[in-house]
């Protein structure tokens, strides 16, 4: 493959090869098109990747341009939808609804978009094929639609065209495109039952919500923290009043049926007010992409959402909600008829990282729980119970277990560009590159007691045994194995700012963190800690002092990580970022039970009907 100054044809937008031209000189718009398997395929064709056109952009200026952009469209298309579907919903009701899909379209379709841009103004006569739009797709709920748009070829080929069609040049050509893989995904995620019949269980809490009114609080996605044990001893401290919901299994799921779509409806979308060009390129594209369950089949989803929850509390407590549209759909007519929603930090590195679709819990809810940080009005700070209740389940294996390893853990990124990864240029490739200095630099002697630990599912794992030679390398199946390795380690070596890091400083693990701030920027109200951090030898900001940290306290970590300095820098982040307490369920009964007391106080400031 190689990389020149010369004039480049034609433009291949995706992995897909039968979109390819390979006659021409071809510019591949990004890495998705060049994945590691097909980089042997295409080494002596005419070819080039486009340097992403965030490589030295502003991040937080292109951030907040998108969040103006989707508050604005999300006003317009909240005061439409109650007019297509014969509703008065109040504006955060359509925000609690609408906000987690709309806000992460835009992002997309702000990513993709500045490909493109860079792409035409380099070579302004170059073509390429696009799909036809009767192999067009469009997502049934957001949660398929966020699998669309990080890992579907198919469907991100298909926003490319819109794209393109509409704002840039034509292509030269359409194909149609069966999309086999995503169609085997779809039906693997639609083609289960919905709504399993009520247990007994389902049965005794909806009379008892019923009984109680709104003077109960009802706990959602309680595995974050809250597992069955905890989950009665709140009922129990509570005198009864806060409890566990349990939805029916597959509750993500929806039936595989052939759609019906209401093109007249559809066609309104492009005309809703916009402020500019590119406000208006989103609502063209909406046209095709948004969800099915908030046109076609939002009355159905409405009544799907009450035989799913059947309750009606006066504080509902969430965690890993976005995305769940039902659950959405549930909360917010319960906000809309006076409940509290309480969000719940459920992640390390995702709350005070406003590039992560997460910090819309804070934004969504009247009251936002966190692992103790504060940072807005509404923001908490408590014991986290994911961390709390683990370190309680794991204290005496982390005692007894023997350890033996070394253990390095890593993430990885989606396809395409999705969340915090649409304003880094080559994001997968800078991490790996990362990952390699780090390596380099280890001494030998010890590699085989290093574990790399893949994220589940990764695609990357013969990447990473070829490359990384030596190393344990693992590719698990599910997360919770994270604790089985974490309980053997003697040092923790984190290269990414996701969750699995605050639990190794949480545990008093030995640990070493580095990232590239690129792809994982510190926020501002955590430098302080950071800086500590660094000054301790915990956290660098490159691979090679990091990797040089490692060489030096290997064989006895326990000496620098005990020292009093270490440790004050220790619990000094812990306590504003990964807090726990043994106290902690009585804590949580107190804030959860104070919420309920005072809801009514609370929810007088509310969005006025739109």
């Amino acid at each position: 493959m190689s990389v020149t100054e010369k004039t480049r044809t034609f433009l291949a937008v995706t992995a897909l090869e039968e979109f390819w031209d390979i006659s021409q000189p071809m510019l591949f718009l990004g890495d998705w098109c060049v994945s590691h398997a097909k980089k042997a395929t295409i080494e002596n064709l005419d070819t080039e990747v486009l340097r992403s056109p965030f490589s030295d952009g502003d991040k937080d200026a292109a951030y907040d341009y998108i969040a103006c952009v989707s508050e604005k469209l999300l006003s317009n298309i909240a005061i439409w939808l109650n007019q297509i579907h014969g509703t008065n919903h109040t504006l955060r009701y359509w925000r609690i609804v609408l906000e987690p899909f709309l806000l992460h379209y835009v992002i997309i379709v702000y990513n993709r978009f500045c490909y493109l841009k860079k792409a035409y103004a380099l070579y302004p006569d170059i073509s390429t094929i696009g799909l036809a739009l009767t192999s067009y797709v469009t997502p049934r709920n957001t949660a398929e639609f966020e699998y669309f748009a990080a890992e579907s070829d198919h469907w991100n080929l298909q926003l490319f065209t819109q794209l393109s069609s509409i704002y840039f040049k034509e292509p030269i050509s359409y194909k149609s495109h069966m999309g086999d893989i995503d169609v085997r995904r779809q039906k693997e995620i639609f083609s289960k039952n919905s709504f399993p019949k009520k247990t007994i269980k389902q049965k005794i809490i909806q009379w008892y919500v019923r009984w109680r009114g709104r003077s109960i609080v009802d706990i959602f996605n309680y595995h974050h923290g809250f597992i069955q044990s905890n989950t009665y001893l709140l009922f129990l401290w509570s005198k009864f009043r806060i409890l566990p919901v349990i939805p029916p299994v597959n509750a993500l799921v929806a039936p595989w049926i052939k759609m019906e779509f209401d093109l007249s409806a559809r066609e309104q979308i492009a005309k809703l007010p916009a402020e500019d060009n590119f406000s208006r390129l989103v609502l063209e594209t909406l046209k095709i992409n948004m969800p099915v369950n908030m046109i076609e089949t939002y009355h159905a989803e409405v009544k799907n959402c009450e035989k799913r929850f059947p309750y009606h509390p006066g504080v509902i407590v969430v965690a890993a909600w976005l995305g769940d549209d039902l659950l959405q759909f549930w909360a917010a007519n319960e906000v809309e008829n006076g409940a509290l929603l309480v969000t719940v930090q459920h992640g390390g590195g995702t709350d005070f990282d406003k590039f992560c679709l997460d910090g819309l819990d804070s934004k969504l809810s009247d009251k936002h729980i966190s692992w103790g940080w504060k940072y807005e009005g509404n923001v908490v700070p408590a014991s986290s119970t994911r961390i709390s209740s683990s370190e309680m389940k794991l204290k005496r294996k982390l005692q007894k277990t023997e350890k033996n390893k070394i253990l390095w853990v890593t993430t990885r990124f989606s396809t395409y560009s999705s969340y915090r990864e649409c304003f880094t240029g080559h994001a997968q490739q800078v991490y790996a590159d990362g990952q390699i200095q780090f390596y380099e630099a280890l001494r030998a002697g010890f590699l085989q007691q290093i574990e790399m630990r893949l994220y589940p599912g990764s695609p990357h794992y013969y990447y990473y045994k070829k490359n990384f030679p030596g190393l344990n390398v693992s590719l698990p199946n599910h997360h919770s194995s994270f604790f089985d390795q974490l309980c053997s380690a003697r040092i923790f070596i984190g290269d990414n700012a996701n969750t699995t890091f605050t639990y190794a400083m949480a545990f008093n693990i030995p640990t070493i963190l580095f990232w590239n701030k690129i792809l994982w920027k510190v926020p501002k109200m955590a430098e302080p800690c950071f800086n500590v951090l660094r000054q301790v030898g915990i956290f660098y900001d490159s691979p090679k002092p990091a990797a040089k940290m490692l060489n030096k306290i290997v064989d006895d970590p326990w000496a620098w990580w005990y020292s009093e300095p270490v440790q004050s820098a220790r619990k000094s982040y812990c306590e504003s970022f990964a807090r726990t307490s043994p106290g902690w369920l009585k804590e949580w009964r107190n804030l959860l039970l104070g919420f309920s007391n005072n809801r009514e106080k609370i929810v007088l400031d509310r969005d006025v009907a739109v």
